[in-house]
C-alpha cells in the first residue's frame, strides 16, 4: 500500500473486528482501539490495530479502484489487499496474498465519508515460514 495513502489517514470512529489464526495456532479476535481511514471515489484505506505504536498487532485493507456499495473486490496485487502485523511483531508487516481475499462493500457514503463491509485473506511473512488467515467486518466513520 502506498505509503503516502497511509499518512493522510485519519482516525476513525465506529468498529473494526478483525480474527486472525496464525499458523494454525486457533483463531483469536484482536482488540482494535486504534482505527485509520481514507476514502475517496477511487480509494478506500481502513485500519485497526491493538495500540497506538506502529508495531502493535493489527491489520489493513485497501482498494485501489472506484468504491462501490454492493461490491466484492477480489485481491489484486497493487490494487486490492491487505497486511498484517502478527502478535510477535518482527520488522514487517505479513502481507496478503493477491489470489487469496476480497473485501465487500455492503453500504459507503462519500459525502459522510462512512464505510461498512468485510474482508477476508491469507498472509504470509516475506520469507514464507509464517502465515495467518485473517477475516474480519468494520463499519467505520472517518
Amino acid at each position: 500500500m502506498n505509503e503516502d495513502i497511509k499518512r493522510k489517514s485519519r482516525k476513525a470512529i465506529g468498529h473494526f473486528n478483525l480474527n486472525a489464526n496464525e499458523n494454525d495456532e486457533g483463531e483469536a479476535l484482536i482488540p482494535t482501539s486504534r482505527l485509520v481511514m481514507y476514502m475517496d471515489s477511487n480509494l478506500l484505506y481502513i485500519a485497526g490495530y491493538a495500540g497506538d505504536a506502529p508495531n502493535s498487532q493489527g491489520g489493513d485493507v485497501y482498494i485501489s479502484k472506484k468504491i462501490e456499495a454492493n461490491t466484492t473486490y477480489a485481491f489484486e496485487s497493487g490494487t486490492v489487499g491487505g497486511n498484517y502485523n502478527p502478535k510477535h511483531f518482527e520488522g514487517q508487516s505479513w502481507s496478503s496474498l493477491a489470489e487469496d481475499g476480497e473485501v465487500t462493500i455492503e453500504e459507503v457514503d462519500l459525502d459522510k465519508k462512512t464505510a461498512k463491509g468485510s474482508f477476508k485473506f491469507t498472509a504470509r511473512s516475506r520469507d514464507g515460514q509464517a502465515s495467518a488467515e485473517i477475516h474480519g467486518n468494520f463499519n467505520l466513520r472517518e
